[in-house]
This record gives C-alpha cells, structure tokens and sequence, in this order.
C-alpha cells in the first residue's frame, strides 16, 4: 500500500468499552515493544544519552497519549519500553508517530503484535503476546516497525497516510 491508501477514521475506543481494568486493556490487544538500536554504543556519551532517553520517554508517552495507547507500569527493560493498545489501526498509527519523531541520536526498532493479553499483575503483561512482539522488536533495524501477521490482517486497509507494508516473508 502506498501514498493512496484510505484511512477511515474510527471513535476513540473509551477505556471502559475496551475491557479495561487498573489502567491497561485486557482481552485482544495490539502490544508495541521498541527498543533503542545501538544503545551500548551511544552510552558511551552518557550525558548525551540521558537526556535523549528523557527526550524520548516525554515523546512515547505524548504519542501514546495521542493514539489511545497505554505503559504498562514496569513493563521493558533498559532503553526498552512497552505501550499496549485497543485498536491495532492505533497501534500502528503510534508506531509511524514515534519512527518519524526527531529522536536523534536514537533509533528505534519497534515490533506490534496484537493477541490475547495476560495480565502477570494489574499494571504489566506476560505471555506469548509479549513474547511475540518481542521477537519481531529483535527482528527490525532502527527506524524499522515489524507487524505480526495477526496485526498486518487488522491494519492493511487502514494504513495511515504516507505509510505502506513490506512483506518480509517473500
């Protein structure tokens, strides 16, 4: 899909709707797992990682505000972090967000799955829906988003203007 593609706009998804309880979505959720690429290397200026990696929670959190996505309280380690999402279109329109936010020196692999979500207590996930977006996350270069196959069949006719899909598999 290219420059073309239609998007149609949905409602907000309201957290009570969407099965929510203690602040994150249960049931069928769209996981984005992202992580700084090269991240050993750029601690090597450690007071020019700091304040990038400030710059960057402020930008995840504005972004997951914009898109109706919610962090997990504890969720992802180092330079790693973890937003959950009702709608995968939302998921994804996230992702585009923070790929084409001024983060530099950061680069971001980011990985979307949406499934089943267990809770392994009120504000974190665990499970193979986390696995599998972790997987795709360790799979994508900076500046790379890769979409489960679950995901791209939910997304691929709501693409957000400017973005498109690469098959991977082919």
């Amino acid at each position: 899909m290219g420059e073309n593609a239609q998007r149609t706009e949905m409602p907000p998804v309201t957290w009570g709707d969407a099965g929510v309880v203690g602040g994150l979505p249960r049931g069928t959720v769209t996981l984005l797992l992202a992580d700084v690429e090269g991240s050993t290397r750029l601690w090597e200026s450690e007071a020019a990682m700091t304040t990038a990696l400030a710059h960057l929670d402020r930008i995840v959190d504005e972004t997951a505000a914009a898109n109706h996505g919610v962090r997990p309280v504890e969720q992802g380690e180092g330079d790693s972090f973890v937003v959950a999402f009702a709608r995968a279109s939302e998921a994804l329109a996230g992702a585009l967000d923070l790929q084409r936010a001024p983060l530099a020196p950061v680069r971001l692999r980011i990985g979307l799955h949406t499934g089943e979500a267990q809770l392994r207590d009120e504000g974190n996930y665990m499970g193979p829906a986390v696995n599998r977006a972790a997987r795709l996350r360790d799979l994508a270069h900076g500046g790379q988003t890769v979409l489960s196959g679950a995901t791209h069949d939910l997304v691929v006719d709501r693409l957000p203007a400017g973005a498109w899909l690469v098959d991977l598999v082919s």
